[in-house]
């Protein structure tokens, strides 16, 4: 059965991409408070959490499936102006728990950024990206070697929205491209052109992984004005690059209708912002790696990822050989139960032909590129399916059923962090691992704990 996000009108995908966006919010905070109750000792103040959580949990749900019901007769606008409002005490909460106990980004989110990001532009050898909470903590780590990228901690592990701490260095490449890039689009201002190419860069790396975070917090944040301005750039370089997938063109449609609808049309055809995106992308080609692209090739493996989470499978390697072509070799080789003959293992052996039929039944490890998609994939086209599930329950059932929910959810992130955390050990052992190393996460002072210490206060990185 297709899922709703293919099928349904596009008020009722982007309401549900939002609010979506909202219960993933939570499910985080409800692992967050899970992890607190089995360290902290504060009983009074962990339960006082435990209850306020609970029922802003129950509050929202309930008030989402009235705002999601075909009886809501408020406007796409207001509708999402009161879902985005229910953001603010989620925030509170997260505050809250990371001020009782402070979260440190997870490793592998260290490994995602740095294996994905040519860091040739900074100056140091051995320049790094690190993740933090706060923008104005202090680093022990030459500026000139180190991108220091801001995700709120309530963030840090969802795999989908570690696309959000790519901005500043995507931003700050940008910067470094620019005397380049101003020969193909002279006519536009330094800021914007810059702001354009960041996103550029990040679907050439991330493909629709970025393209769908960035229509995704544009619609949470009801910016429609940049929405409308940058996605179609964005659409038209997947096109270019032959990265588009189904999910991207649903985004685009939507996209394209909210404009209409909204009559934002002329936002996007202001004369001094028109960017000649084929010219931008032809500087781009020659400054993008081919082995930092995501191409047509991810897209591939991704769908059969997006198949393994489906079917909660790890999804760290794929095998690249139909098993059924391996039992016909077996077969031919006298291997199997029905072979009448008694094969010869000395001369098969001697052929090499054992060795080759166990490397065609082995698996390759996949790139974070693919995982990092097939995971964006799948949040799209599970987004209106979850929120339609808690719309037919009864009130009393809800509880219960967002426990179940959740529980899941965590199961799922866990699943996937371990994935990526071993598809870095299988490519290191297959010598397939481009940049291999760990970086050290900020101390619960605030303070990264890094080598070479040099002290120094970090600045506020740039975000588009």
């Amino acid at each position: 059965m297709m899922s709703l996000f293919y099928t349904g009108s596009y008020q009722n995908v982007t309401l549900n991409l939002v609010a979506h966006h909202l219960i993933l919010s939570m499910v985080q905070l409800h692992i967050r408070l899970h992890q607190i109750c089995l360290k902290k000792g504060d009983y009074s103040t962990v339960s006082s959490l435990k209850t306020h959580l609970k029922s802003h949990t129950l509050g929202v749900l309930l008030q989402t499936r009235r705002l999601l019901s075909p009886e809501n007769a408020l406007s796409l606008e207001s509708t999402l102006a009161q879902l985005n409002g229910f953001q603010l005490e989620t925030k509170r909460l997260a505050r809250l728990m990371h001020a009782l106990h402070p979260q440190q980004p997870k490793v592998e989110l260290s490994h995602v950024l740095n294996s994905l990001m040519p860091l040739s532009f900074l100056a140091h050898k051995d320049s790094r990206v690190i993740v933090m909470d706060s923008p104005t903590a202090a680093i022990d780590w030459p500026l000139d070697s180190v991108l220091v990228e801001r995700l709120p901690s309530v963030f840090h592990a969802l795999p989908t929205q570690w696309v959000v701490a790519t901005r500043s260095y995507l931003h700050t490449w940008a910067e470094q491209l620019y005397p380049d890039l101003q020969a193909s689009n002279p006519s536009l201002s330094p800021e914007w052109l810059t702001a354009v190419t960041a996103h550029v860069l990040g679907v050439r790396l991330l493909g629709t992984a970025y393209y769908a975070e960035f229509v995704v917090s544009e619609l949470v944040r009801r910016d429609f004005t940049t929405l409308v301005k940058i996605e179609p750039i964005l659409f038209e370089a997947l096109n270019f690059f032959s990265t588009v997938t189904s999910q991207a063109v649903r985004l685009h449609g939507i996209t394209e209708t909210l404009s209409e609808d909204l009559k934002l049309n002329a936002k996007r055809n202001e004369e001094s912002e028109v960017v000649d995106v084929p010219a931008l992308l032809r500087v781009l080609e020659k400054h993008v790696l081919a082995e930092d692209s995501f191409t047509e090739k991810h897209v591939g493996y991704a769908l059969r990822l997006l198949e393994r989470l489906k079917a909660g499978l790890p999804v760290s390697a794929l095998q690249h050989h139909d098993l059924n072509e391996v039992w016909d070799k077996l077969h031919a080789l006298g291997l199997t139960d029905e072979s009448t003959e008694t094969p010869d293992y000395k001369a098969l052996h001697e052929q090499n032909a054992i060795y080759q039929l166990m490397e065609q039944v082995g698996e390759t490890p996949v790139g974070v590129r693919e995982m990092l998609l097939a995971a964006w994939m799948h949040r799209l086209e599970e987004a209106p399916d979850v929120l339609s599930y808690f719309n037919e329950l009864d009130e009393a059932e809800v509880w219960q059923a967002w426990e179940a929910f959740y529980r899941g959810e965590e199961a799922m992130q866990q699943r996937f962090i371990k994935s990526i955390e071993t598809a870095e050990v299988h490519q290191v052992l297959m010598g397939q691992s481009r940049r291999h190393f760990r970086v050290k996460t900020p101390s619960a002072n605030g303070q990264a704990s890094l080598p070479q210490k040099q002290s120094v206060a970090s600045k506020q990185p740039s975000f588009v």
